[in-house]
This record gives C-alpha cells, sequence and structure tokens, in this order.
C-alpha cells in the first residue's frame, strides 16, 4: 500500500482495493477517505469499461483478479500472483480476448529458498493428509508445522484420533507414534487377559488385546471410551478381589474366645 500511497499523491489519483488490502495496509487516512472499496463478484462501470473482479487463491489479503470488458464486448482478464488454478478462476478467465498472467512459482527456488521444511517435503502430484493445529493468518484458515502423510498408508498421526506421549529430548511425537504402534502390533494380542471370559462378557466388555490398541490408536471416541471402560473395570475388579481375599484371610485367622459377665 506504500507504493500505490505515494503514486496516488503524486498523480492526483485514487485507489481502489478489497477490504481485506485496506485491513492489512497501512495507507493513511486521506488515502482512504478518496479511495474505495473493492468486492469479489461485482462489477464496477467506468467510462468505456466494466471491471468485476473475483477472488484469487493465495496467501495474502482477499487478493483478486479482474476482467475489464469494453463497450465493443472485448474482455481482457488481468491476474497477478495467482497462487494455484481453481474452478473460479479458470470461470471467470473463459472466453478472454487477451490474458494477462504473472506467476513466480520455481521449483528450483522452493527448494533452495527460506521456505518451511514440510513445504520441501511435498511431491509434485501426491496426495495427503494433514493433522495439525488451525489458525486464522491474514484473515484465512492455516496450519502451522501440521504433520501429514499419504493416504494410502496407515495413518498414525494424520485423519484419525492420535496419541499425545509426553516427550523427551531427541524423542520426536513421530517417531514416538510409529514405535508405539509396532510395540502395541507385535506384543499387544500377546498379553495374557487375566479376567474371565464369563466375567466379561456379562459386563459386555473389550478384550484386553483390543484395549491396548483402542486405547493407543482408537478407530473412533466410541472405541476410546469403551476401551477406558475396560481399564476403570478392571482397577475397581481388582480392588474389590484384594478387599475380599482380605476379608477371607480375616476370617481364617484362628481367634480367642473371651467369656463376658452380664
Amino acid at each position: 500500500m506504500r507504493g500505490a500511497e505515494r503514486f496516488a499523491r503524486r498523480h492526483g489519483t485514487a485507489v481502489f482495493a478489497t477490504e481485506g488490502t485496506w485491513a492489512g495496509g497501512e495507507a493513511g487516512v486521506e488515502l482512504r477517505e478518496r479511495g474505495g472499496r473493492i468486492r469479489s463478484g461485482e462489477a464496477v462501470e467506468v467510462p468505456g469499461f466494466r471491471v468485476e473482479a473475483f477472488s484469487l487463491p493465495h496467501d495474502a489479503r482477499e487478493p483478486v483478479g479482474y476482467v475489464v470488458e469494453d463497450e465493443r464486448g472485448r474482455r481482457l482478464g488481468l491476474v497477478a500472483d495467482l497462487g494455484c488454478a481453481s474452478r473460479l478462476a479458470w470461470g471467470r478467465l473463459a472466453d478472454l480476448d487477451l490474458l494477462l498472467l504473472e506467476s513466480n512459482h520455481d521449483l528450483g527456488m522452493l527448494r533452495r529458498g527460506p521456505y518451511p521444511w514440510v513445504l520441501k517435503q511435498l511431491k509434485i502430484g501426491q496426495s495427503y493428509v494433514f493433522s495439525g493445529k488451525v489458525q486464522s493468518y491474514l484473515g484465512r484458515l492455516t496450519m502451522r508445522n501440521p504433520e501429514f502423510e499419504e493416504p494410502d498408508s496407515e495413518l498414525l498421526r494424520a485423519g484419525r484420533l492420535a496419541p499425545v506421549y509426553p516427550l523427551t529430548k531427541g524423542i520426536s511425537a513421530k517417531w514416538m507414534r510409529n514405535t508405539q504402534k509396532k510395540v502395541v502390533s507385535e506384543w499387544g494380542r500377546r498379553v495374557h487377559d487375566y479376567l474371565p471370559e464369563s466375567v466379561r462378557q456379562q459386563a459386555g466388555l473389550m478384550t484386553l488385546a483390543q484395549v491396548l490398541e483402542q486405547v493407543h490408536f482408537p478407530d473412533d471416541l466410541v472405541s476410546l471410551q469403551a476401551a477406558r471402560q475396560r481399564l476403570a473395570f478392571d482397577e475397581l475388579f481388582v480392588i474389590q478381589i484384594g478387599v475380599l481375599r482380605q476379608r477371607q484371610e480375616y476370617r481364617s485367622l484362628p481367634t480367642q474366645s473371651f467369656p463376658l459377665d452380664t
């Protein structure tokens, strides 16, 4: 906006921008008062031309492209920083007489440039499932430092309920989940279920092997709740067994009778 403000002062012109651009820029009060608002999907009539703006997918404050049509029906499309080819953009840019398109996407610059490590790991043409904390940035929802996996692989970190383990220096969450998955898959089914099957079936509880799988990598919230219910049942069941055993031992101890005078 600073460049636009200097241009407007030098040539005595007004500046038109979207609400997001005005909000994110540092334009002065005079420039705002003399300027106007542009809204995606709304056409503006100026002498000899009809100008229509449309939204663009780019990491900026409400970016737009333009289609300008003159009185003879000739149409010009103007797009800068397209970001990616969206259906809306291609729909608005159909049936043009001239298209001015600016793009600066370069794979070499992307790999060598100061871009996030996560972005450099993505393969062209590959689909991914992302998981992370969603935040708002420049008026858009973003996900910073997300974890991602290919949808054809066994999803451990994205697209599902993922466990969060306490970590220490040198241990990443990805390594911990992968290791925990191997341990649960290999040894979980070998754990002896000490709860009698009759008791388990009567109470409608999971097996211990199912519990270990669903506690660490639950299929859904219902399965996770059922696994926790089994663990809670086991804890109370063992306490009750201990209390009954202790009561039985007390009753088996020899006692001495004392006569009472009445």
